[in-house]
Protein backbone atom coordinates (compact mmCIF):
# COMPACT_ATOMS: atom_id res chain seq x y z
CA UNK A 1 0.00 0.00 0.00
CA UNK A 2 1.28 3.63 -1.18
CA UNK A 3 1.70 5.82 2.10
CA UNK A 4 2.12 9.54 2.63
CA UNK A 5 5.85 8.53 3.89
CA UNK A 6 6.24 7.30 -0.13
CA UNK A 7 5.63 10.31 -1.33
CA UNK A 8 7.90 12.35 1.07
CA UNK A 9 10.70 9.38 0.00
CA UNK A 10 10.53 10.14 -3.80
CA UNK A 11 9.69 13.78 -3.92
CA UNK A 12 11.01 15.27 -0.55
CA UNK A 13 14.13 16.98 -2.91
CA UNK A 14 11.84 18.60 -5.46
CA UNK A 15 10.85 21.92 -5.65
CA UNK A 16 7.71 22.47 -6.91
CA UNK A 17 4.91 25.04 -6.10
CA UNK A 18 3.14 24.69 -2.74
CA UNK A 19 5.79 21.66 -1.98
CA UNK A 20 7.13 23.78 1.40
CA UNK A 21 3.17 23.72 2.64
CA UNK A 22 2.30 19.81 1.49
CA UNK A 23 5.71 18.24 2.54
CA UNK A 24 5.44 20.08 5.70
CA UNK A 25 1.99 19.28 6.47
CA UNK A 26 2.45 15.25 5.38
CA UNK A 27 5.65 15.55 7.96
CA UNK A 28 3.43 17.28 11.17
CA UNK A 29 0.12 14.69 9.89
CA UNK A 30 -1.66 17.64 9.17
CA UNK A 31 -2.38 16.71 5.23
CA UNK A 32 -3.15 12.95 4.44
CA UNK A 33 -2.72 11.09 1.42
CA UNK A 34 -6.12 9.98 0.23
CA UNK A 35 -5.72 8.48 -3.14
CA UNK A 36 -2.87 7.85 -5.97
CA UNK A 37 -3.57 6.36 -9.38
CA UNK A 38 0.28 5.31 -9.91
CA UNK A 39 -0.59 2.97 -13.06
CA UNK A 40 -2.85 5.49 -15.08
CA UNK A 41 -2.63 5.53 -18.61
CA UNK A 42 -3.88 9.05 -18.57
CA UNK A 43 -1.25 10.87 -20.48
CA UNK A 44 0.15 14.66 -19.75
CA UNK A 45 -1.62 15.96 -23.10
CA UNK A 46 -4.47 14.84 -21.60
CA UNK A 47 -4.50 16.22 -18.33
CA UNK A 48 -3.02 19.48 -20.85
CA UNK A 49 -6.41 19.69 -22.39
CA UNK A 50 -8.47 19.60 -19.28
CA UNK A 51 -6.45 22.54 -17.20
CA UNK A 52 -5.39 24.66 -20.13
CA UNK A 53 -9.45 25.17 -20.94
CA UNK A 54 -9.80 25.48 -16.93
CA UNK A 55 -7.04 28.14 -16.76
CA UNK A 56 -8.81 30.23 -19.54
CA UNK A 57 -12.02 29.74 -17.17
CA UNK A 58 -10.30 31.38 -14.10
CA UNK A 59 -8.20 33.82 -15.59
CA UNK A 60 -11.80 34.65 -17.20
CA UNK A 61 -13.04 35.76 -13.37
CA UNK A 62 -10.48 35.62 -10.66
CA UNK A 63 -13.33 36.57 -8.36
CA UNK A 64 -11.60 35.92 -5.36
CA UNK A 65 -7.84 35.28 -3.66
CA UNK A 66 -8.50 31.36 -3.88
CA UNK A 67 -8.96 31.54 -7.68
CA UNK A 68 -5.84 34.06 -8.55
CA UNK A 69 -4.08 31.49 -6.15
CA UNK A 70 -5.49 27.90 -8.19
CA UNK A 71 -5.18 29.63 -11.97
CA UNK A 72 -1.29 30.13 -10.91
CA UNK A 73 -1.04 26.56 -9.73
CA UNK A 74 -2.71 25.49 -13.09
CA UNK A 75 -0.86 27.47 -15.27
CA UNK A 76 2.06 26.33 -13.45
CA UNK A 77 0.89 22.99 -14.43
CA UNK A 78 0.34 23.40 -17.94
CA UNK A 79 3.75 24.99 -18.12
CA UNK A 80 5.09 21.61 -17.09
CA UNK A 81 2.85 19.50 -18.63
CA UNK A 82 3.75 20.89 -22.14
CA UNK A 83 7.24 19.74 -21.75
CA UNK A 84 6.16 15.78 -21.70
CA UNK A 85 3.06 15.60 -23.64
CA UNK A 86 3.55 11.77 -24.09
CA UNK A 87 4.46 10.87 -19.92
CA UNK A 88 1.47 8.85 -18.34
CA UNK A 89 0.68 10.88 -15.14
CA UNK A 90 0.52 8.91 -11.67
CA UNK A 91 -1.92 11.31 -9.54
CA UNK A 92 -1.66 12.17 -5.65
CA UNK A 93 -4.68 13.29 -3.84
CA UNK A 94 -3.66 14.33 -0.58
CA UNK A 95 -6.22 16.69 2.03
CA UNK A 96 -6.01 19.16 4.87
CA UNK A 97 -9.14 19.50 6.60
CA UNK A 98 -11.33 21.01 6.95
CA UNK A 99 -10.32 23.30 3.65
CA UNK A 100 -7.79 21.93 1.47
CA UNK A 101 -7.19 19.23 -1.13
CA UNK A 102 -3.58 18.76 -2.85
CA UNK A 103 -3.63 17.13 -6.55
CA UNK A 104 -0.06 16.50 -7.42
CA UNK A 105 0.70 15.52 -10.92
CA UNK A 106 3.89 13.22 -11.70
CA UNK A 107 5.54 12.64 -14.62
CA UNK A 108 5.81 8.46 -14.43
CA UNK A 109 9.16 7.87 -16.15
CA UNK A 110 11.40 10.56 -14.91
CA UNK A 111 9.38 10.62 -11.66
CA UNK A 112 9.24 15.13 -11.86
CA UNK A 113 6.48 16.55 -10.20
CA UNK A 114 4.75 18.54 -12.94
CA UNK A 115 2.92 20.15 -10.50
CA UNK A 116 0.46 20.78 -7.61
CA UNK A 117 -2.84 22.78 -7.35
CA UNK A 118 -4.64 23.34 -4.03
CA UNK A 119 -8.43 23.35 -3.84
CA UNK A 120 -10.92 23.64 -1.48
CA UNK A 121 -12.25 21.11 -0.14
CA UNK A 122 -15.87 21.42 -1.35
CA UNK A 123 -14.72 21.31 -5.19
CA UNK A 124 -13.15 17.98 -4.30
CA UNK A 125 -16.54 16.70 -2.96
CA UNK A 126 -18.04 17.38 -5.85
CA UNK A 127 -16.48 15.90 -8.30
CA UNK A 128 -16.01 13.09 -6.19
CA UNK A 129 -20.17 13.14 -5.65
CA UNK A 130 -20.78 13.77 -9.56
CA UNK A 131 -23.08 10.59 -10.87
CA UNK A 132 -20.25 9.75 -13.99
CA UNK A 133 -17.58 10.47 -15.64
CA UNK A 134 -19.18 13.60 -17.70
CA UNK A 135 -20.52 15.08 -14.48
CA UNK A 136 -16.80 15.52 -13.14
CA UNK A 137 -15.45 16.86 -16.59
CA UNK A 138 -18.13 19.39 -16.39
CA UNK A 139 -17.06 20.26 -12.65
CA UNK A 140 -13.31 20.03 -13.11
CA UNK A 141 -13.59 22.15 -16.16
CA UNK A 142 -16.16 24.66 -14.50
CA UNK A 143 -18.78 24.93 -16.48
CA UNK A 144 -21.79 25.92 -15.08
CA UNK A 145 -23.34 22.88 -14.69
CA UNK A 146 -27.06 23.19 -13.33
CA UNK A 147 -28.80 23.08 -16.70
CA UNK A 148 -26.84 20.16 -17.54
CA UNK A 149 -28.10 18.38 -14.63
CA UNK A 150 -31.88 19.22 -14.70
CA UNK A 151 -32.74 16.13 -16.27
CA UNK A 152 -30.72 13.57 -15.09
CA UNK A 153 -32.15 13.28 -10.91
CA UNK A 154 -29.35 15.61 -9.09
CA UNK A 155 -31.25 16.55 -5.95
CA UNK A 156 -31.80 20.93 -5.26
CA UNK A 157 -29.20 19.88 -3.32
CA UNK A 158 -27.14 19.06 -5.32
CA UNK A 159 -27.63 21.48 -7.42
CA UNK A 160 -26.84 24.15 -5.59
CA UNK A 161 -23.64 22.83 -4.57
CA UNK A 162 -22.89 22.73 -8.32
CA UNK A 163 -24.11 25.69 -8.95
CA UNK A 164 -21.85 27.83 -6.43
CA UNK A 165 -18.88 26.30 -7.11
CA UNK A 166 -19.32 27.07 -11.03
CA UNK A 167 -20.08 30.64 -9.73
CA UNK A 168 -16.46 30.57 -7.28
CA UNK A 169 -14.38 29.87 -9.68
Amino acid sequence: MTTAQDFIDRYDSQIFNRSDELLKGLRDGSIHLESTSLESRQLSSAYLDIYQFRLERLKQKPSSDHARAMAADVEDLCIHLEQHPESPIDLWIFSQSPHFSYSVFVTRELRLVAGCIRELMRDRFLKASLPNFEAATLLLTKIHPTKTYANQGCSDKSKGWLKNAALSQ
